[in-house]
């Protein structure tokens, strides 16, 4: 038996799950998501396996245009975020979270609000 068949789903689990697709540096650049036939096979794996489709990071992530070539570590390595990099996605994850949170806390009653 396959070990991927032998363990539970993370849904299985009953955590709240986001799951946020972080665009790579050429992505952040041209303000849209560049599929490949590799990251595809990899989106649709992580949706089947969560059950969920991803969440759109690009409103959460801003990036001056100069400084687009800090958020990568070199030029030789679009794909991977530089310190100055891993910082912005840091920086936008903790406002879409509060977002979420504000989000989440106006539909729910006050007093019913665990927050």
């Amino acid at each position: 038996m396959p070990i991927r068949a032998s363990r539970p789903s993370l849904p299985s689990y009953n955590v709240p799950t986001n799951f946020v697709h972080l665009p790579v540096s050429p992505e952040i650049g041209a303000q849209r998501y560049v599929p490949t036939n590799h990251k595809s096979a990899l989106l649709s794996d992580l949706r089947r396996e969560i059950g969920s489709s991803e969440i759109d990071a690009f409103p959460y992530i801003l990036v001056a245009p100069a400084d687009l070539p800090r958020f990568q570590i070199s030029p030789a390595d679009p794909i991977h975020p530089s310190l100055f990099g891993m910082q912005t996605y840091g920086e936008s994850l903790a406002e879409f979270v509060l977002d979420s949170r504000a989000t989440r806390s106006e539909a729910v009653p006050q007093s019913a609000s665990p927050l």
